[in-house]
Parts: C-alpha cells; structure tokens; sequence
C-alpha cells in the first residue's frame, strides 16, 4: 500500500500485545528465573500455588515439591534443555480448571520458555453447554419423528374388515365428543405414569386402563381409533413438556398404549366367544 511503513516490532510492542492478552504469560530463562510475566500472571500468582512455585524458583528457593509441581518442573527442564519443544500439564485450582503450557523459545542465543496459563473451566462449562444442547435437540427431534409416525400411522387406512362391519369413519369423526372425553380420560392416565416414571412411582392404573378397553369395545372401536386416541393424548401432553417429561410420555404412552389394546383385544374374544355360544345355541 502506498505510503504505508512496515511495523518495527520492538520489545514495547510485543509487552504491549501481552499486557493486552486474556491468557497469563511468562518468560522463563535458562535457569528457570521469571524474565516477565503479564498483568494476567502477576495477578493470579497470590493465588495459584503453581504460579506461586515458578516465583519461588526464581529467588533461588529450595523446598520439597511434590505431584503437579514435579511435574511441571521437570517439564520445564526438558523443555529448556532442548529435550522437547512444548510440554502441558492440566490442574485444579480454588475450584477452577487451568492449563499451564510451556513452549521452547531461542532468543538471542538464549534457550528460554513461554510459559502460558489458560483458564479452561468456562471453555469446558461452554462445551458442556452445547453438547448438551445438541443432546437435547437430537432427543427432540427423534420425540418429534416418533409423534409423526404415528399420526401418519393413524391417518392410514382402515381395516377392509373394520371398514366393511363399522363403516370408514373414524370414531373421531363420527363421535367427536366421546373421543374428545376419551382423549382427556387417556391423557390423565398417561400423565400419571409419565410422573411415576420421572419419580420412580408406580402407579396402578390397570382397572381404569380395562375399564376404557371395554368402552372402545362397545364402540367397535378399531386399531386406527386407538392409534388416534394415543397420539392426540400424546401430542396434547407434550406440548409443555420439557425433553425429559416428553421421554417419559413416549415411553409410557407405549405401555400404556400396548396394555389397552391387550384389554381391546380381550374385549373383541369375549364377544366374538359369546357370539358364537348363542349361535350354537340358536341352531339346536
């Protein structure tokens, strides 16, 4: 660019970048010495017993160290005499998640180390936040696709048996109130259990659960009709369900659903049974 002059890059100018950085710096010399350390290092020291050790180091301090500290002090050394270009060592600290990194530099004939403390308790709570996130969002849309089977199962046609004895109406459609109480009936029922899941409560709803085979029986009610009935009630509950409560509604609404229809069934035996008794009957 025209008129443009190149950047010198002075030692003001990299302290001035460094002072400037969200990460703790340090510049360690051949004999571990602090050489510098930014205002983010400087200010974590009082309380970063790791930072703390390098300082102490530095003042020609002997003491006995142990686990992190050894580690990081060996990881040092290796580092400034050459044996590796970088070395990491991950630690606790007053309840937060640090990461201390620690990079070769030759400067001037000098082996030296860029010492880097990075705070990883928000990135780690951040990454939480979105795998959780995206968790939820796959078991929302896996509820979501499992609602729309079904009601394009519902949908589906009638039996050619069911549709030549009963007609093609649906019981939603011919007797709309009467669903409409079954529904709000199946909805109680599904609720209950659905809590009794997220509780570890068992509920004993079998005489109700009879109790409603035996009036879709009456009603000549079909698969369809049943199938219809569950996920309107389904839909209905779900709607301010969190992911957990909409698990547990998908879970026991399959119970529920599948241990009506064995009372539907039994239902349909027992009248096909009688049926064929008073024929029997009838032709003596």
């Amino acid at each position: 660019m025209s008129g443009s002059h190149p950047v010198i890059i002075t030692e003001e100018v990299v302290t001035a970048i460094l002072e400037r950085a969200e990460c703790g710096y340090a510049l360690l010399g051949d004999t571990k010495q602090i050489l510098y350390a930014n205002w983010k290092w400087r200010f974590a020291e009082s309380r970063d017993y790791l930072l703390r050790a390098i300082r102490a180091s530095s003042g020609g301090k002997s003491e006995d160290r142990a686990g992190e500290i050894v580690s990081l002090f060996v990881g040092i050394t290796d580092v400034l005499e050459g044996g590796k270009t970088l070395f990491e060592i991950e630690y606790a600290c007053n309840e937060e998640t640090y990461l201390l990194s620690v990079s070769s530099l030759h400067l001037q004939g000098q082996n030296m180390a860029v010492v880097q403390r990075v705070e990883l308790t928000s990135r780690l709570a951040l990454h939480h936040k979105r795998w959780e996130e995206q968790r939820l969002l796959t078991e929302r849309e896996r509820q979501i696709r499992v609602v729309l089977a079904l009601e394009k199962m519902s949908m589906g046609e009638i039996s050619t048996a069911t549709a030549e004895i009963y007609g093609r109406m649906s019981l939603r459609e011919s007797h709309p109130d009467i669903f409409r109480s079954l529904m709000e009936q199946y909805e109680a029922m599904l609720q209950q259990m659905a809590d009794g899941h997220l509780h570890r409560i068992e509920y004993d709803i079998s005489d109700r659960v009879r109790m409603m085979g035996d009036q879709l029986g009456l009603l000549h009610v079909g698969s369809r009709d049943l199938l219809d009935l569950h996920t309107h009630a389904l839909r209905r509950a779900m709607v301010e369900a969190d992911n957990a409560q909409s698990s547990a509604l998908l879970e026991e609404g399959l119970r529920l659903a599948l241990e009506l229809m064995s009372y539907l069934v039994s239902h349909y035996r027992k009248y096909l049974w009688l049926n064929h008794s008073q024929a029997e009957y009838n032709e003596r």
